[in-house]
C-alpha cells in the first residue's frame, strides 16, 4: 500500500461540464475527486476497488463511484467501456444531495436500465460539443435517476471525514511546496495530531508525508518534462531542501531514480 499513489485529481474539480468517452482495456491507479464517476462495461470484464470494497462488472453492468470515494479500475483480460465523469457543480439543485449522500451499492446490474443508460452515454459521447446543452443535461439527469431507482442513496455518516476532505486536499494542492508538517495541517483544520493522522490515513489510504511527497515529485516531473527545468531547480521548486531528500522521496513513490523514470529505463 505504501507505494501506491492515491491521487487527488484536482483538475477534474475545476471542470464544469461532464466528460464522456469510450475506452478499451481501461485501468487506473487509485484516485479520487469530487465528481461522480460512472463506468459502463460494454464488453469483457472490469474490476474496481471503491473505498476498500471490491466490485466486478461484466457486460452491460455499470460501476458507480460516488464523490470523493477512493477508487481504482482494472481490466483482467480485455474490456470495452464507456466512462462518464459528472462534476457536482453541474447538478444544480441536486449538488448537495450527491455531496452528502453515497450510493447504497456500487454496481448497477439491471439489463433494462443499463441499456437505457448506455444509449444516453452514447449520445453524449458521440455528440461532443455539438450536442444541445439542454438535451445533454436532460440525458445526464435521466442517467442519475435510473441509477437511483436501482441503487438508493444513503446519507453519509455524520462522522464521515469526506465533508472536510475537499478543503484539506485543496489546501495541500496549493501549499505542498511549503514546509508543511502534520502538526501544522492538523491544527489548521481543528484536529489533534493523532486524530488527523488517523482520519487522513483512513480516508486517503496513505500518510500525510507520503501524500505530500507524491504531490511534490509529480510536480517536479512536470517541471522537468514540460517546462525544461533542471532536476535541481525542479526539486527546490517542489519543496525539497536537498537533492538527497528529493531522490529518497522519488524512489519511495515511483520505485526508481528520477533519471530512470524520465528515460523509461526501469521496470516494476
Amino acid at each position: 500500500m505504501a507505494n501506491e499513489l492515491y491521487e487527488y485529481e484536482q483538475w477534474r474539480d475545476n471542470q464544469h461540464e461532464p466528460a464522456c468517452f469510450h475506452a478499451q482495456n481501461n485501468s487506473f491507479i487509485p484516485h479520487f475527486h469530487s465528481s461522480i464517476e460512472l463506468m459502463m462495461v460494454r464488453q469483457g470484464e472490469m474490476q474496481a476497488m471503491i473505498d476498500g470494497k471490491p466490485v466486478c462488472a461484466g457486460e452491460n453492468q455499470m460501476i458507480c463511484v460516488p464523490c470523493f470515494a477512493i477508487h481504482t479500475f482494472a481490466t483482467p483480460v480485455s474490456s470495452s467501456s464507456t466512462a462518464m465523469i459528472i462534476p457536482l457543480s453541474y447538478l444544480g439543485i441536486y449538488e448537495k444531495l450527491f455531496q452528502n449522500h453515497t450510493f447504497g451499492e456500487y454496481l448497477l446490474r439491471d439489463p433494462g436500465r443499463a441499456a437505457r443508460i448506455q444509449d444516453n452515454l452514447n449520445r453524449i459521447a458521440d455528440g461532443g460539443q455539438a450536442l444541445n446543452p439542454v438535451l445533454k443535461r436532460g440525458l445526464v439527469y435521466e442517467i442519475l435517476g435510473l441509477i437511483m431507482e436501482e441503487l438508493p442513496m444513503r446519507e453519509m455518516p455524520k462522522g464521515d471525514a469526506r465533508g472536510r476532505l475537499q478543503l484539506i486536499l485543496q489546501y495541500l494542492q496549493e501549499h505542498f511546496a511549503k514546509p508543511l508538517t502534520l502538526d501544522m495541517v492538523a491544527s489548521r483544520f481543528g484536529y489533534s495530531k493523532s486524530r488527523f493522522s488517523h482520519l487522513f490515513n483512513e480516508t486517503v489510504g496513505c500518510s500525510l508525508p507520503h501524500y505530500l511527497n507524491m504531490l511534490r515529485v509529480k510536480h517536479a516531473v512536470h517541471l522537468v518534462q514540460e517546462e525544461q527545468c533542471s532536476m535541481l531547480d525542479a526539486a527546490v521548486a517542489s519543496g525539497y531542501e536537498s537533492m538527497r531528500s528529493f531522490y529518497r522521496a522519488f524512489r519511495q513513490i515511483y520505485g526508481c531514480t528520477p533519471s530512470e523514470y524520465l528515460t523509461g529505463s526501469w521496470s516494476r
